[in-house]
């Protein structure tokens, strides 16, 4: 557990605020500095990190008190410039990371919470009151892109501040109120600080991060938009080989997305622009499911997990190639954690791919269960917990399939992962190696579900294009 400490800078005097069977964070001071708003979950344990509570307590201590009766979780407390209300985020799902967040206020004093951004169709980000208190501003993906966002404090009409195909984030307002600084990055260049005016205009550059990109020739990167087999409109990103001619066909990298309620954006991706350097065209398409969409959208993959994603998925393939774009002899697959699913999941369905490099995948959803930290996953992705479904359990574990699969494999996970352990892996590295398939397996030690250290960084990167190049060819 966490707890609230504050130490007085003159003497190095420490209190504790908080104490018992909870976890205090996310600490917010109060304009006044007489009271500290906070987040209280019931343990540190990734599986109730949802199960999460606002709490207001005396910078002199005493008793915590609740500001926010909610069956979801609240969090990212933001007091008003006059301390009268604290702004926040919340949903009403209690145990599922798809659901929408909405930024709410409370009085300090109590009483009913009220909506911000109501009517607005997508989750919100952390808010940002403006010095006045009268606007709060905040930052959120939308689809593939991400913007900068004002609202009326009092509630009222969400509107953009920032527009195109670039990714905004790490927004905070100026002390003055008249200009906002936040992080900006497109397709060509990675993130760098920038500072505008307080309704977006006048928008200046202040630091230069990765000078060296000026010396690099980068792909060319586009938003491709395809129909499903049932008629939905699917969009995902699309970066074409590095100097691609008009009229040739490449080879295709797809690229799935991990979550499943992550999703593809136009940000600068390294990874990408790699593949790119070496002639592939890499497609990442935001099938159903996709985070940074409306809540129908997100919604659309539940207790689906390789159904109509995977038919979204396909049919943007099928019009890559029908677009003269991608060679339909060369195609390889990779991704990881619900793009790991995703990628075994298309080894065992089709032979149309020539390779695949699933990393930290989910393979086995009932093993899987037993073994994450994050079980409310299962039981709210599949309506239950898994011995209440076990036929779609198994019907949506692509170790179900594997046996079926032909297409070489190389499998990556990192050895201290509990988010998606180590045995997900191993699995389907057995199954594919007894059902004759050339199959692989690299375990990264001391990786957790996302890597950290640069040699391994590096080496899944080059091991993932070796082995493409391997299969599909140079």
């Amino acid at each position: 557990m966490s707890q609230l400490w504050t130490i007085e800078i003159a003497t190095g005097e420490s209190a504790q605020l908080t104490s018992g069977s909870s976890h205090a964070t996310e600490p917010a001071w109060s304009p006044k500095g007489d009271l500290i708003a906070f987040v209280s979950r019931p343990t540190p344990v990734a599986n109730e990190s949802l199960l999460s509570d606002l709490f207001v307590v005396s910078a002199a201590g005493g008793a915590p008190r609740r500001l926010v009766d909610n069956e979801g979780p609240d969090f990212a407390p933001a007091w008003s410039p006059d301390g009268a209300e604290v702004a926040y985020l919340s949903n009403a799902r209690r145990q599922s990371s798809a659901a929408i967040n909405a930024i709410m206020a409370v009085a300090v004093s109590g009483g009913p919470p009220r909506a911000v951004t109501q009517g607005f169709e997508y989750t919100a980000g952390e808010p940002h009151w403006s010095p006045d208190g009268q606007t709060v501003y905040f930052s959120t993906g939308v689809r593939t892109e991400s913007h900068v966002f004002s609202v009326p404090a009092a509630g009222g009409t969400v509107r953009a501040l920032t527009r195109g195909a670039v990714v905004y984030g790490g927004l905070d307002v100026a002390r003055t109120g008249r200009e906002l600084v936040f992080l900006r990055e497109d397709a060509r260049a990675p993130a760098d600080v920038y500072v505008s005016a307080a309704d977006g205009s006048d928008e200046r550059r202040l630091t230069t991060a990765n000078p060296q990109i000026a010396g690099l020739r980068i792909a060319h990167t586009e938003v491709v938009h395809w129909t499903a087999p049932d008629g939905r409109d699917i969009e995902g990103v699309l970066v074409y080989p590095t100097g691609h001619q008009a009229g040739t066909r490449a080879p295709l990298i797809l690229e799935p997305h991990g979550g499943p309620h992550g999703r593809q954006a136009v940000g600068f991706d390294p990874d990408w622009q790699y593949y790119a350097a070496h002639g592939f065209m890499v497609f990442a398409p935001n099938f159903r499911g996709s985070g940074n969409y409306p809540q129908a959208f997100i919604d659309a993959d539940r207790n689906d997990w390789g159904g109509k994603d995977y038919l979204d998925i396909m049919s943007g393939v099928d019009h890559l190639i029908a677009a003269g774009l991608v060679d339909p002899d060369r195609l390889g697959v990779e991704g990881w954690s619900y793009g790991g699913f995703m990628t075994s999941w298309i080894v065992g369905h089709t032979d149309r791919f020539k390779a695949a490099v699933p990393g930290a995948a989910v393979t086995n959803l009932q093993s899987f269960y037993g073994t994450t930290d994050i079980q409310r996953f299962i039981e709210w992705e599949f309506s239950g917990f898994p011995w209440d479904n076990a036929e779609a359990i198994r019907d949506h574990s692509p170790i179900t399939f594997a046996p079926r699969a032909a297409t070489p494999t190389l499998i990556l996970h990192g050895e201290a992962d509990v988010r998606v352990p180590l045995e997900q892996g191993q699995q389907l590295y057995t199954t594919l190696k007894k059902a004759g398939v050339t199959v692989e397996m690299v375990i990264y030690p001391r990786e957790g579900h996302g890597f950290r250290e640069p040699a391994h960084i590096r080496d899944r990167l080059r091991r993932t294009l070796e082995w493409m190049e391997r299969h599909l060819g140079r």
